[in-house]
């Protein structure tokens, strides 16, 4: 292969992806109709120019995207755009995580846990149990 012509396509490639990363707070649809064509004029600016070419900052070229389109500069606060149900399960997860690991250092907590997670087949054989219960019961 010609490295001549990979060395720019890789580093074009990078370019692309870092001004996607820039605006990733947008909407995906959003982020693919601005950038859309953007490797092919920066693969076509390369072979007009020649040694010439030099990638610009991808942060800065990913605001005047912006700017070009009329939408606001990216904000400092990040907007989360998970769904409500992915965020709470988020900060259960992260809350269970840290009481256990402050348990953990009791020692008797520590063997209670230890114990508990031991136990968990049976926890799924009676869980199992109570299904299957619930589902053979006679209809009255």
């Amino acid at each position: 292969m010609d490295q001549t012509t990979t060395a720019p396509d890789a580093s074009i490639a990078a370019f692309a992806a870092a001004v996607r990363a820039s605006l990733d707070d947008l909407p995906t649809d959003e982020i693919d109709e601005l950038v859309e064509g953007l490797e092919s004029d920066l693969l076509d600016q390369a072979s007009d120019s020649g040694e010439d070419f030099a990638l610009r900052d991808p942060d800065a070229y990913a605001a005047e995207l912006r700017s070009a389109a009329g939408i606001p500069p990216r904000s400092e606060v990040a907007v989360d755009r998970r769904k409500p149900s992915a965020v709470a399960a988020e900060w259960v997860s992260t809350r269970w995580r840290s009481a256990v690991e402050r348990a953990r250092r009791n020692a008797v907590a520590s063997w209670v846990i230890d114990l508990l997670i031991s136990l968990r087949p049976v926890w799924w054989l009676a869980r199992g149990w109570a299904m299957y219960a619930l589902v053979s019961r006679p209809v009255s």
